[in-house]
């Protein structure tokens, strides 16, 4: 060293280099970074000792400790999220993103009490909201804290998630806006129309994925809800989950149960309390359940499902004209808007024709498989759906007459 002043420049920036250096999160979680080979660590701790005092280091030695630093950091790959369930998390206000429309609004929130705070990030990194299903594809980036103009095309072009290293660990800035005039907002900030201007670099700039491993599910009337996911999911053993094994007949939809683990991309019927809410989990730890051959098509994503009177396109419905009410399937001649993680019917058999169709479980029927048919010289009997004999209908009650499920009226 020439001079004191000297050995406290390299000293300075060597502390610069390894404070720079200290942000990198190593590790095996999202957004943290790989160190295939160990030497980036290696690098650190060379620095810190020699910061510290315990290791001798000449003028060169900086030179290289710092330029070693920097090519071992080059080597460092960021861990990409694989597809699952998220919250987006600002790391200085504590809130969370909110999906609010399909058109691409998304605002901070105060609590993480609202489901629609969860998201899907897919195998592409496009962005889904889970309570509705809205589904941005090629609209939401998660990028890093500065941009250059070697990056300006994929901000406008690419559109999908992507994480590099921002101004402090973990620190990325969701933005989105309108290719065409390259704008581009800071979620919770406000509009930039110059693509090289970061928003905040401090905490409340900064956005982390937080994984979900529970999705709430709401239990509607009579204590029926349909639900599909785009990954494998476990429910709760409190409630029951059925899918549709077979084709509706008679103007009835039988429901068989799900015994074990439901497969991703397959529609269920749920069954708890009414009102309820009940957390169904994607953690599966059991095999999952063959449900090949089910009816109930998974709606993933929000969108349009169509019927018309020569198909057999139903939509999940309860009849509120009776008492009590009647849960099942009401057959679809428009067009309608199903939001997402639902599912539907798609029958081709002969009961397409009918108008809705009540659900039942396997268990329903149990004990009036022994019911006689009537003589021509005398009126059928009827059942109830227990299999016991009724010498009165009450209306809005169901019944069973020869083999045929009917609603008193």
């Amino acid at each position: 060293f020439h001079t004191p002043a000297d050995f406290a420049a390299l000293m300075s920036a060597l502390s610069a280099a390894n404070t720079d250096a200290a942000s990198y999160v190593i590790g095996n979680g999202t957004g943290e970074y790989s160190d295939p080979d160990g030497a980036f660590e290696a690098a650190k701790t060379k620095a810190a000792s020699v910061i510290a005092g315990t290791e001798y280091a000449t003028a060169a030695q900086f030179e290289t400790c710092m330029q070693y630093l920097s090519t071992a950091k080059s080597n460092l790959t960021i861990n990409q999220p694989v597809a699952g369930f998220y919250y987006i998390k600002n790391k200085g206000t504590q809130t969370y993103v909110k999906g609010e429309k399909t058109d691409g609004t998304l605002i901070p929130m105060q609590a993480d009490a609202d489901k629609n705070a969860i998201f899907y990030i897919d195998a592409d990194k496009n962005i889904m909201a889970y309570e509705n299903g809205a589904y941005w594809k090629n609209v939401f980036r998660l990028g890093v804290g500065e941009f250059s103009d070697t990056n300006y095309g994929s901000l406008l072009y690419k559109h999908s998630w992507e994480f590099s290293k921002g101004n402090s660990a973990k620190q990325y800035l969701l933005r989105y806006g309108n290719e065409n005039e390259g704008r581009y907002y800071a979620i919770g900030g406000s509009e930039t129309t110059d693509y090289s201007v970061a928003a905040t670099t401090d905490d409340n700039g900064s956005w982390e994925l937080v994984p979900v491993t529970t999705l709430p599910l709401s239990i509607g009337t009579n204590g029926w809800a349909t639900f599909s996911a785009p990954v494998a999911v476990t429910v709760p053993g409190d409630v029951q989950a059925f899918y549709v094994n077979n084709e509706p007949s008679d103007g009835k939809v039988i429901l068989s149960e799900v015994n074990g683990a439901v497969p991703a991309n397959q529609g269920i019927i749920v069954k708890g309390t009414d009102g309820s809410t009940v957390n169904i989990s994607t953690e599966v730890g059991g095999a999952e359940a063959d449900l090949s051959g089910n009816k109930l098509v998974a709606n993933v994503e929000a969108k349009s499902i169509s019927g018309t009177a020569g198909d057999g396109v139903y939509a999940f419905a309860t009849n509120k004209n009776v008492t009590p009410y009647v849960t099942g399937f009401m057959k679809l001649l428009t067009t309608i808007t199903l939001p997402g993680h639902k599912c539907y019917l798609v029958s081709t058999g002969s009961a397409s024709s009918a108008r809705f169709m009540p659900i039942f479980t396997e268990d329903d029927f149990t004990g009036i498989d022994g019911v006689e048919n009537p003589s021509d010289s005398q009126a059928a009997q009827v059942y109830d759906l227990q299999g016991r004999k009724v010498y009165g209908v009450e209306k809005g009650h169901m019944y069973i007459q020869n083999g045929k499920t009917f609603i008193a009226y």
